[in-house]
């Protein structure tokens, strides 16, 4: 078995996996799941003491996928998770899996997220330490090499710049030739290209290579956002089919963590896993974690609990759209020792996105409502 078809194969055994995954967990992982949705690390999404949590079921449902959908996800799964403040009752998120045919992408990700994380680690740049919730990100001319903290405690958390300057790497002329002089057919040799009005930025072979792939991802994620508003009948892609978006690679190894966050409340948000990590006896490791409202529930019953939550397995070749205003983390390895250095753990990579004019305007088809008056969360258990 090749290579490529031994990878496709982990992949859809990854999937199948995740649909089945159980969600109820020992004493010692409602404690630790616990601790992190309590979210005392986090600054201004903590939550005292006295509130309580239930699992959500894992239990979507599976909905038709356009032709255009088609030829890019193998499947598309729409989950309802309850609002944390209740004014909306409940949020859509949907899963998107790719076809095994895309599975080169992920492995041209995967090589540009490594070769990133080594540049930063043979850097003497200073990680930029300033929170987007605060002051926000430097201008692209000032970003650090060693890449920058937002919600990530440990890790590798490139600038959210990986969708953008498309143009310039699809067909950019030799340096120092001119359009014509490339049109005509000069020998092209891509050194640098120009970034933005703060001048020019250099990049090697294996930057141009990686933004390649990063930008083939920017079109995937936008079919997926195009198969979310076909249903909702929302707002179209910003041109040629894309939706613009701020994009970053995550590399975590080890207990490298992300902290409790939201995004843009009004905007759809994604993340698109490329490797899941190391493998764990914990079933909770490495897992994006929703903090979500109680379960709403037919009939009037009272819920169980204050909060819910649902965790998302890293399989790779997975895509979720979330609206940013859905509070979520990311969780390390447990077991991870002081005795093992971080490179020593398998890295578990993600590329997360905030689209800049995709909103989220409805319910995903086919969720519906149980009775009357009350949308039911499709995770709830009666």
């Amino acid at each position: 078995m090749s290579a490529s078809a031994l990878a496709a194969a982990r992949l859809r055994h990854g999937i199948e996996r995740s649909k089945t995954s159980d969600v109820w967990y020992s004493e010692s992982e409602q404690q630790r799941v616990r601790a992190a949705l309590l979210a005392h690390d986090s600054g201004v999404h903590a939550l005292s003491q006295e509130v309580s949590f239930e699992p959500l079921l894992p239990c979507g449902v599976d909905l038709p996928l356009s032709d255009a959908a088609a030829s890019v996800f193998s499947s598309h799964t729409a989950y309802q998770l309850p609002t944390e403040d209740g004014t909306r009752g409940y949020d859509a998120v949907h899963r998107f899996s790719i076809l095994d045919s895309k599975w080169a992408m992920n492995e041209g990700l995967k090589a540009y997220a490594l070769f990133k994380e080594r540049k930063a680690r043979r850097s003497n740049d200073t990680p930029d330490g300033r929170r987007i919730h605060n002051e926000g990100l430097p201008p692209p001319r000032e970003r650090s090499t060693a890449g920058v903290h937002i919600s990530n405690k440990g890790g590798y958390q490139s600038y959210p710049d990986l969708f953008d300057y498309q143009e310039a790497f699809e067909d950019f002329p030799a340096l120092g030739s001119t359009w014509e002089e490339h049109a005509a057919g000069r020998p092209r040799k891509q050194a640098r290209v120009r970034l933005n009005d703060w001048g020019r930025a250099e990049f090697t072979d294996e930057d141009v290579q990686g933004r390649r792939y990063c930008h083939q991802l920017h079109s995937v994620s936008s079919i997926a956002v195009n198969e979310v508003q076909r249903m909702e009948g929302g707002c179209r892609s910003d041109g040629d089919g894309l939706h613009a978006a701020n994009a970053w690679l995550n590399v975590n190894r080890g207990q490298d963590t992300n902290m409790m966050h939201t995004h843009c409340a009004t905007r759809w948000s994604g993340t698109y896993y490329v490797t899941s990590g190391s493998e764990s006896a914990h079933k909770l490791d490495g897992r994006l974690l929703f903090r979500t409202g109680s379960k709403l529930r037919s009939g009037g019953q009272q819920p169980l609990a204050s909060h819910s939550f649902m965790t998302v397995s890293p399989v790779p070749g997975t895509l979720w759209l979330f609206p940013g205003s859905v509070p979520h983390r990311v969780l390390g390895i447990n077991a991870a020792s002081d005795m093992m250095t971080r490179g020593m753990w398998a890295p578990r990579i993600s590329v997360a996105m905030n689209f800049l004019n995709a909103e989220p305007s409805g319910p995903p088809v086919g969720t519906g409502r149980r009775d009357g008056s009350q949308v039911v969360n499709a995770g709830a258990r009666d």
